[in-house]
């Protein structure tokens, strides 16, 4: 596997994987003109009241958008996700507390995909590429607990309006397979289940690391079970209140350089790579 870096590169080659973060658990992946986009995360509000951006403003960033692939139900995964669907006609596939939540934003019925994927191993052929959702576990919180728990099993009524309404929903981790042999996987938290990463064996294993000391083990378990060929970190990007026309901030709780001692510390021959706010990475 050789890796290019490129800054907003052409999202319509048809030959090459690419990839770039988009912020928070965000990120959007190119192949044969398909655009995937995993927890796309854009308004970037203070917690409270939610007011989504437009369309308008989130395609300065990307350029459209033909499946959406949810990790779970959070707002700072989903709050945007209904106006993407709307606007582009994307595909979401998602837990059923995903689904719901879409469809009270008037999300048309035939562009979601309910994956279960919390419960049990579920599969969508996308033609080029394959979406496999993983049960998974979202991370814990100081207080050894997950922020938000609960489920949507029916439309909610009132509309969300506010973070609080934006329940976990259960938490899958997702595996992308392209017809070329590639695989993505992509974690939305801190946590997961050791079986279902055994025989992933990803290219790319976008792992999600913020509070990781509240998951025994966290990098030495993710390494020996997932096996990747590559590690990118993410969601340790200051977002709340911060837009993204300003330079990045870290989470006050995120040490980079602890990162990279865990990693060489318990998989040295794994490669890894910290990447700026959309800064592209191709796979070829």
């Amino acid at each position: 596997m050789s890796l290019k870096t490129t800054l907003f590169a052409d999202m319509e080659n048809e030959d090459r994987i690419r990839f770039h973060w988009i912020g928070v658990a965000g990120f959007s992946i190119s192949y044969k003109g398909k655009v995937i986009l995993i927890d796309p995360y854009f308004s970037r509000e203070k917690f409270g009241d939610i007011h989504p951006v437009s369309w308008e403003y989130m395609k300065k960033y990307i350029p459209k958008a033909d499946y959406i692939v949810m990790s779970h139900s959070h707002g700072d995964h989903m709050v945007d996700t209904p106006t993407i669907a709307r606007s582009t006609g994307a595909k979401v596939i998602g837990t059923e507390t995903t689904a719901n939540i879409c469809r009270a934003f008037k999300v048309p019925e035939n562009q979601l995909i309910v994956t279960n994927g919390h419960d049990k191993r579920t599969k969508t052929d996308c033609g080029e590429f394959t979406v496999h959702t993983l049960p998974c576990l979202h991370g814990l919180y100081g207080d050894g607990k997950v922020p938000l728990p609960g489920f949507y099993k029916s439309v909610p009524d009132p509309t969300p309006s506010n973070h609080y309404h934006f329940v976990e929903g259960g938490t899958v981790a997702s595996l992308i397979e392209f017809d070329n042999g590639r695989k993505i996987l992509h974690t939305g938290s801190a946590n997961f289940i050791d079986k279902e990463l055994i025989g992933t064996n990803p290219d790319v294993f976008l792992l999600a690391i913020p509070r990781w000391e509240n998951t025994p083990d966290f990098f030495e378990r993710a390494m020996r079970c997932a096996k990747p060929k590559l590690v990118i970190p993410h969601h340790y990007d200051n977002f709340w209140g911060h837009s993204l026309e300003e330079p990045m901030l870290i989470q006050p709780y995120v040490d980079l350089d602890e990162f990279k001692n865990e990693m060489e510390r318990v998989a040295p021959d794994v490669k890894y790579r910290i990447v700026s706010l959309f800064e592209e990475v191709e796979i070829s």
